[in-house]
């Protein structure tokens, strides 16, 4: 599609999103979309390949839902363990990927300069430099 095109179509319709936005919400959705189904294909991979079947019925499998086990680590394979490790970090890849994809365009990039701009003035109670840039944050 042409951006000329999405762009009159989004000016047409009172969005407030411009086509660059657009597009970018476009690749994170998609992103995360991919993100999330390969993570959850790897979580199901070991209990799929681990459990007899056919399965017992609904309530047989839920009967103990409230139940906690403990489980000592030197019955878990080093497999499962590193896989269980890999899963831990899953949540905050997936803000990582977010951050990368929607927080780091020239707008958004230029908010946190007036977010630091108004921390330094109001929190630390500085005096706003009129030419304060980025580059002057790690000189002190």
């Amino acid at each position: 599609m042409d951006a000329t095109i999405l762009a009159s179509h989004l000016m047409s319709c009172g969005s407030g999103l411009s086509s660059v936005q657009y597009y970018r919400l476009m690749v994170m959705s998609m992103a995360l979309g991919i993100w999330s189904t390969g993570w959850t294909s790897f979580a199901l991979r070991y209990p799929i390949l681990n459990q007899p079947l056919p399965l017992p019925s609904w309530d047989a499998i839920h009967s103990h839902d409230s139940a906690v086990y403990e489980v000592p680590t030197v019955a878990l394979t080093p497999e499962f363990l590193s896989s269980l490790s890999a899963i831990w970090w899953c949540a905050p890849g997936s803000a990582f990927l977010y951050f990368l994809l929607f927080g780091t365009s020239r707008e958004v990039l230029s908010d946190y300069q007036k977010i630091w701009v108004w921390f330094r003035t109001r929190a630390l109670k500085q005096t706003a430099a009129e030419n304060f840039s980025m580059s002057t944050i790690g000189a002190r």
